[in-house]
Order: C-alpha cells, then sequence, then structure tokens
C-alpha cells in the first residue's frame, strides 16, 4: 500500500503512523500521539470524559486514546465533521458544501411534509434559533436550497442528524460537553443502533458547537465498525 503523507513528516503506512526525520522514521505509539498529532489540530478529550470513559474501561490505558478535532467553526461545524470523518476512510476529499448537497438531494417529499411541520411548529413556540423562516418555504426545492445554504443561516440540529444518519447510513452518537454546567453526558438520539453499519461520532460542546472524535488505534480513527467502535463508546451507549 502506498504511503500517505498527512504532513511533511507523519504518513500512514496501512493501519499505522510514522514520524519521520532526517536520521529516523518510527511509529507513532500510543503514549505519545498526542504530540504528534497535535500539529493535525487534534488534542486530548476533556479531563471529565476521560475520566467517564476510563470508568467504563476495565483495562484502561494510561494514555487516554480519545481525541478531538476542531472541523471548523463558521456554522458549518457538524457537517466539517460528517466531512473529516468520510475523508478518513479513503483520503478523497469533502467538503461541508458536499454533506449539505448529498443531504438535500436524498430528501423525499413525504420527509419534507413533516420536517417543514415540525419546524413550524417550533417557530410558532418561539422555540426556532435558525435565521430563516419555515414559513417561508412553500416547497422540497424551496427546502433543499436552504439547506444547502453555507454558514449560520441553518445549523445542524436533531432532525439534521436523523437526514445525516440516514443518508450517510451511518450511526452518530454524541458526547455533551457544557463547561459552564460541568455537565459531560451522552446525547439521547431516538434511533436504534446497527451494528452493519458505520459509526461516527461527535462532541457537542456548550450546545452550539461540535468537534469529530476520535480514538487513536495505530491511526486516528474517526469512522468506526462495530468491532474497531472502543469498549468505553460501546458500554456508555448500551451496544
Amino acid at each position: 500500500m502506498e504511503d500517505i503523507y498527512l504532513t511533511d513528516c507523519i504518513f500512514q503506512r496501512d493501519t499505522q503512523l510514522f514520524i519521520e526525520s532526517e536520521k529516523s522514521c518510527k511509529e507513532i505509539k500510543k503514549h505519545n500521539w498526542h504530540h504528534h498529532l497535535s500539529i493535525l489540530g487534534w488534542e486530548k478529550l476533556d479531563k471529565q470524559w476521560i475520566t467517564k470513559l476510563n470508568k467504563l474501561n476495565p483495562n484502561p490505558y494510561n494514555n487516554s486514546l480519545f481525541g478531538q478535532l476542531e472541523c471548523g467553526n463558521d456554522g458549518d461545524c457538524l457537517f466539517h465533521c460528517m466531512a473529516g470523518a468520510l475523508m478518513s476512510i479513503n483520503h478523497d476529499y469533502y467538503s461541508s458544501e458536499d454533506i449539505r448537497r448529498f443531504i438535500a438531494e436524498s430528501i423525499t417529499e413525504e420527509q419534507f411534509t413533516n420536517i417543514i411541520s415540525i419546524y413550524r411548529c417550533m417557530k410558532d413556540v418561539d422555540d426556532f434559533d435558525e435565521n430563516w423562516n419555515p414559513y417561508d418555504i412553500k416547497s422540497l426545492d424551496d427546502f433543499k436550497n436552504e439547506l444547502m445554504k453555507t454558514g449560520h443561516n441553518y445549523w445542524g440540529d436533531h432532525l439534521i442528524i436523523q437526514l445525516l444518519m440516514d443518508t450517510l447510513q451511518v450511526n452518530i452518537f454524541i458526547l455533551t460537553s457544557n463547561e459552564l454546567t460541568d455537565t459531560y453526558d451522552k446525547y439521547p438520539l431516538p434511533f436504534i443502533y446497527d451494528s452493519s453499519k458505520n459509526t461516527i461520532i461527535v462532541v457537542h460542546e456548550n450546545e452550539c458547537h461540535f468537534k469529530l472524535l476520535g480514538h487513536y488505534q495505530g491511526i486516528m480513527r474517526t469512522y468506526f465498525t462495530h468491532e474497531n467502535l472502543p469498549i468505553e463508546i460501546k458500554t456508555l451507549f448500551n451496544v
């Protein structure tokens, strides 16, 4: 398999990351992944989450293998996270615009009718926080055009997460982190886990921002099969 360079000195060979210098080439190990992968934007998960997840593993590793990645904070953070996870599979490039388009193209008339009805009900009770008016949407094409707009106009919400799971054929798990209320817990999503599908995990920070969660397994995995889904996550979500 051809080496895939992630930086000028870090590359992936098969399912292992290496770091090279003029004098040596070494595997990136579990005990030092956070030092080397910080150049790619990876940082350790919040200490509160590390403590909680360690309790769910009968043999936790001394250096937590969970990391989080800032994928973009321009109103498209959820879509950036999905694009980042997909890129980790085959290193093809995906953008948040691609993810929005994938969803928009997959929506049926029935789904549109149900979704816009929910949004209008939310608008009626002053619980609609998006920068567009659901009553201005008259057709499925109108809704698709709204959804495909990038930026802060249409953020990802629980309805979009369900569409993402249907469109990308994945499970999505969410870890919530709220430093203002000191709350760190799993986000309850109304779907049944499907072990035949791959899984993407995101961290929802302070009720307003998403980051992509990874787990170091020789490479930083962000797109999990049931077999390599970390035991801590399986236990946390009871799958």
